[in-house]
């Protein structure tokens, strides 16, 4: 099942744009609690390229080329030992990187939702018609 589809869960509604954003959010915060291995699932390989497709497009190339240097390491892994070994020195390098990304996140969801939320903060919640 494509990460994509996983990331909607229950529900198909919303951009491809926002489940990006949902999958990065949730990326990213499984990083930040040392919860990677957990949030890559059994196959990280399957998961890997889209994640760094994402971060890549958000305007995270640190993590994007963190993501490909991963994925390559976990391509080469005998074992799932050695799998987990990459998998928690990528959570480490991405815990240390110089790059903004929950502004990166942030940024992405203003651009996103950036009109919706200015009709909140003005109290019409719906669009102007």
């Amino acid at each position: 099942m494509s990460i994509l589809t996983r990331a909607t869960g229950r529900s198909r509604e919303g951009s491809v744009a926002e489940r990006c954003l949902f999958m990065a959010c949730e990326f990213w915060a499984a990083t930040k609690a040392r919860n990677l291995a957990s949030h890559l699932g059994a196959n990280p390989l399957e998961t890997l390229p889209t994640f760094g497709t994402i971060f890549a497009a958000i305007g995270a190339a640190c993590v994007a080329g963190e993501l490909d240097v991963a994925f390559a390491d976990l391509a080469a892994s005998p074992d799932a030992v050695h799998q987990m070994d990459c998998i928690n020195a990528l959570q480490n390098r991405l815990l240390t990187t110089d790059e903004p990304v929950d502004r990166l996140l942030a940024r992405f969801a203003v651009e996103l939702f950036g009109d919706a939320h200015a009709r909140l903060r003005r109290g019409n919640p719906a669009p102007d018609s």
